[in-house]
């Protein structure tokens, strides 16, 4: 992990609360410098319409993945806000998300 991201999480409570979490979700990911791991087989399984959003300020790893798994759903849509990081406020999102379920 970049020492940039080390140093702004060691910082963050929230991320303190989840912290015991994290080498799991790292495992389950790969490596991110290598574009993570994507399970396509069951990501192909997965029929119902789905949204994968992504912030435009997020680092590229989340960015990347959300597009590559969008690609991959049978109805994926994906959609990045511009501007936003990994932690989009809700008043942000949810217009997304609202318009994704009444289309």
């Amino acid at each position: 992990m970049p020492p940039e991201l080390v140093e702004g999480m060691s910082s963050d409570l929230q991320m303190h609360a989840v912290a015991p979490t994290m080498p799991y979700d790292f495992e389950v990911m790969g490596d991110s410098s290598r574009g993570g791991t994507i399970p396509e087989g069951l990501v192909r399984a997965i029929s119902i319409p789905t949204l994968m959003i992504a912030g435009g300020a997020s680092p590229d790893f989340f960015r990347d993945t959300a597009a590559r798994i969008a690609e991959v759903l049978p109805n994926g849509k994906h959609i990045v806000l511009e501007g936003q990081d990994h932690g989009a406020p809700a008043d942000v999102v949810a217009p997304v998300v609202a318009e994704f379920l009444t289309t």
